[in-house]
């Protein structure tokens, strides 16, 4: 089942960019929110647009949501990715020609360097990654998520906060249809986003990753994530 310790773990966590995918988030929301599961349980939802307080510290209740949730669905969208990947001045033309917009959701898309702007929704990838192969290696060596001092053995890791992260469900959506096209309110396939004709840089954007880090080190216990190669989409 979803819930393991009643409301002290929300059984998932949405991830998405609110440029593009609010509606849709909140759909999900409303749908899976409050349900039961085959085995009795009630299942609740972390969505930052229903779940915080106004007023109330961001960070505090981002943690609080995606260290204690067990399952990240991340809504993988051509607003979602296409920020995440720059179009190289050799491709501009063609990219443009095809129809891929240079600030896909309103925004400068990344190049991997110093000038690129945080981007909370990679942030949250960055962070869920980095605690899912926590708990991956944890678990191959043996290790509890949070030793206990009972056991007289010296920890394995500092002091953190205990994270109940165990998986992540991607949900792909596809590229919707504007209005007038014939398809229109529907969506595309994901697949032909094609990063919105562009390409992730080779080097983690700044910002963002010395952001994620900080917050896994004060959080979660983890240090800095690698850094991933570049991939064509």
């Amino acid at each position: 089942c979803l819930i393991r310790r009643g409301e002290e773990v929300y059984s998932v966590f949405i991830s998405y960019r609110v440029a593009t995918e609010l509606p849709l988030a909140r759909l999900l929301f409303d749908g899976l929110n409050h349900t039961v599961t085959p085995g009795g349980h009630r299942v609740t939802v972390y969505l930052d647009n229903a779940r915080l307080v106004k007023g109330a510290d961001w960070e505090e209740g981002f943690a609080s949501g995606l260290l204690h949730s067990l399952c990240f669905f991340p809504l993988l969208s051509y607003g979602a990715t296409a920020p995440l990947a720059e179009i190289p001045s050799e491709r501009r033309d063609k990219a443009h020609a095809a129809g891929w917009e240079e600030r896909p959701a309103g925004r400068d898309r990344l190049t991997g360097k110093a000038g690129d702007a945080e981007d909370n929704l990679l942030k949250e990838f960055t962070i869920a990654v980095s605690l899912l192969e926590r708990r991956q290696e944890m678990e191959q060596r043996g290790w509890h998520i949070k030793p206990s001092p009972d056991e007289g053995e010296e920890e394995e890791f500092p002091e953190h906060e205990e994270t109940d992260l165990e998986l992540a469900f991607p949900i792909l959506v596809g590229r919707p249809f504007p209005l007038g096209h014939v398809r229109y309110p529907g969506m595309g396939d994901f697949f032909a986003v094609q990063a919105g004709g562009g390409r992730y840089p080779d080097t983690p954007s700044p910002a963002t990753a010395e952001a994620a880090a900080d917050f896994l080190e004060r959080r979660g216990g983890v240090g800095a994530p690698p850094a991933q190669g570049a991939r064509e989409q």
